[in-house]
């Protein structure tokens, strides 16, 4: 679906910029990111996001 796609993306790139989970929540939210209910995003949602991606690699 696209639209997550691009939730996912964005989280991916909020992460990386060091954003905590309550920010990356409060960015998509903001941002017009839909969540599946069509509610605000959580940070607890963001967490269990994050934990089922792979981290990124240290270079």
């Amino acid at each position: 679906m696209p639209s997550e796609q691009a939730a996912m993306r964005r989280i991916c790139e909020l992460r990386d910029a060091g954003a905590s989970t309550h920010q990356i929540a409060d960015t998509l939210t903001a941002e017009g990111h839909p969540t599946k209910r069509g509610g605000r995003w959580a940070s607890a949602t963001v967490s269990r996001i994050l934990a089922r991606q792979p981290k990124p690699v240290s270079s």
